[in-house]
């Protein structure tokens, strides 16, 4: 009886994750049209880049367009979300990499990053519909990395304004250094808007519903030590001042410190499976999260 019991249970946990599965697919697959009239809109507007670079273990992304405190144009929405593809998996069980963790910071030390190119939101996204497709495009790519199998770590080497912080959010832990100069600002109430990544929702399971009416609401500038004290900040770290060494490297080296535990892990594939377990019971109904720890 119990191991007829078993085989049962087996088959229905199987059909269930055959289920979900399926679903995530289709769920993936309704946003593909819109996401393409985004993309034929922007794709090849303005500058900047964002930068993969493989280190073994971990993936880094780079926002990189300095010039203009590394707002986001619509060429590197394009790079970003293409790079998402590469890492995150879409299905319940899909596996793309040996990666383990993901670093994300902006390069030098003057600006994590400013949010969108305004010359974008000017000349490109400037109706109430196009402003709406950027926002489920964006929406969607930083809940991917969000909710992605890999753990994700940003490092705030500047301030991350706006857009910007709404990007520092899609991450699993945030590093900071202890300077005044860097700090994280919703400064959407400021402009007369309000979050259109995803980050009011993704800010609100941080730091809990009074928090996040604060910070998006009055926009007040949040350093290293009150982002600890609000949940907001996972570590501290030393501002840049060693010159000896480049602005990337001493963030670059902030951010692997706070990863390399799970990097040590002896069995990665644990460790992602973990990861993605809990992303999903903590995003996702029960059911569907049930789909996940099951596969």
């Amino acid at each position: 009886t119990y191991t007829y019991l078993c085989i049962v249970m087996l088959g229905i946990s199987r059909i269930t994750v055959s289920r979900c599965s399926r679903a995530r697919v289709r769920s993936r697959s309704s946003l593909v049209d819109t996401h393409e009239m985004f993309l034929n809109l922007v794709k090849d507007h303005g500058e900047g880049s964002i930068d993969l670079t493989n280190h073994g273990a971990y993936a880094e992304l780079v926002i990189n367009n300095p010039s203009k405190r590394n707002a986001i144009s619509g060429k590197m929405m394009f790079e970003f979300a293409n790079i998402i593809d590469s890492l995150a998996p879409v299905s319940c069980s899909e596996v793309k990499n040996g990666y383990v963790g993901v670093l994300l910071r902006g390069t030098g030390k003057d600006a994590f990053s400013a949010g969108a190119d305004l010359t974008l939101v000017k000349e490109i996204v400037n109706t109430p519909v196009k402003g709406g497709l950027m926002s489920m495009f964006m929406t969607d790519a930083l809940n991917r990395l969000h909710q992605s199998n890999l753990i994700s770590v940003c490092v705030l080497n500047g301030p991350a304004l706006g857009g910007g912080s709404e990007i520092s959010t899609s991450c699993d832990f945030r590093v900071m250094p202890t300077d005044d100069k860097v700090f994280v600002q919703f400064v959407h109430a400021k402009i007369g808007a309000s979050p259109g990544w995803g980050g009011a929702y993704r800010l609100t399971k941080m730091v809990g519903r009074r928090e996040a009416i604060r910070m998006i609401g009055t926009s007040p500038r949040v350093a290293a030590l009150e982002a600890q004290a609000i949940n907001f900040a996972d570590a501290l770290v030393q501002p840049y001042t060693d010159h000896t060494v480049s602005p990337d490297d001493h963030f670059r080296a902030a951010g692997v410190q706070f990863l390399q535990p799970y990097l040590d892990m002896q069995y990665p594939g644990s460790v992602r499976a973990v990861k993605q377990a809990i992303a999903a019971a903590d995003e996702l109904d029960t059911d569907a999260a049930r789909c996940v720890e099951l596969n």
